[in-house]
């Protein structure tokens, strides 16, 4: 049996600290404040942090791959998920799990098309 209460908060301080050091604005109460890259914002309500809090990405994907053949791509050098807490995905039956260089953009034009690759491969198999 595996863990359902896989920890989920490290998402929140780690993509609160994305947006601070874009010079976004936290509002735990209220609208979150994110300059994007390419010169736009994006506003996050509170309910987004509500939400990751409570799910349970283990028993949400156990679910899926009774109903689904499943395919999670982890970009290694994602800020905001990181690189822990993922050996239990692994281990859900009926997901392919796939760790691919980069992060989770995939704007490096060969990892881009090797992502394109090893979707089209899952979609053909």
């Amino acid at each position: 049996m595996l863990t359902k209460k896989l920890k989920t908060e490290y998402i929140i301080k780690n993509l609160q600290e994305r947006i601070l050091s874009s010079g976004g604005i936290i509002d735990e109460d209220g609208v979150t404040t994110y300059p994007r890259t390419r010169g736009g914002v994006q506003y996050i309500g509170r309910d987004f942090r509500r939400t990751i809090k409570i799910f349970k990405p283990i028993k949400s994907l156990e679910a899926l791959t009774q109903a689904t053949k499943l395919i999670i791509f982890k970009p290694m050098q994602d800020d905001v998920l990181g690189k822990e807490h993922f050996d239990e995905y692994k281990k859900v039956v009926g997901l392919e799990y796939v760790e691919l260089n980069r992060n989770h953009n995939f704007t490096y034009l060969p990892d881009r098309q090797n992502l394109i690759e090893k979707i089209d491969k899952f979609l053909k198999s």
